[in-house]
């Protein structure tokens, strides 16, 4: 497992729905997944990592921008789940998007039921789809 300070100064961290990636400036990308930091990978030689960095957090705010669902959703997950948590809830959501009370009573056996009630998880569960059909229609427009 790696450590943030193991590879000198954090420029800057991103977060996503089931992940965090933070950006070192040794070259180093660090990837958390709710269980600690982990070695993703390292920039090129040659590359600053403060442009690196820059380059990534300003791909991400035009993502967000031009898929405004499922910005919508990432930031509702957020709130609601700690970031350990949030790929079961994902992948449930992704599994059962038309069952909630599944969703819920899946993660309930899991201990994970306590962070929503029933009706955030049909809020999260309309916005998933609304995301599901944006991604789906900006596919067939830009095959």
């Amino acid at each position: 497992m790696a450590t943030l300070k193991a590879h000198g100064i954090k420029i800057g961290e991103l977060e996503f729905v089931t992940k965090k990636k933070a950006y070192m400036d040794d070259g180093s990308v660090l990837e958390n997944k709710g269980n600690g930091w982990k070695l993703h990978g390292k920039l090129k030689e040659g590359i600053d990592p403060e442009q690196a960095f820059l380059k990534a957090v300003e791909y991400r705010k035009d993502y967000l921008e031009t898929h405004p669902a499922y910005a919508v959703y990432a930031r509702e997950i957020k709130e609601l789940f700690p970031l350990k948590l949030r790929w079961q809830v994902q992948e449930a959501i992704r599994l059962m998007p038309d069952d909630p009370d599944g969703i819920w009573s899946t993660l309930d056996d899991f201990g994970v039921g306590d962070y929503a009630s029933l009706d955030e998880l049909c809020v999260l569960c309309d916005l998933f789809k609304s995301a599901e059909g944006e991604r789906k229609e900006q596919k067939q427009a830009n095959p």
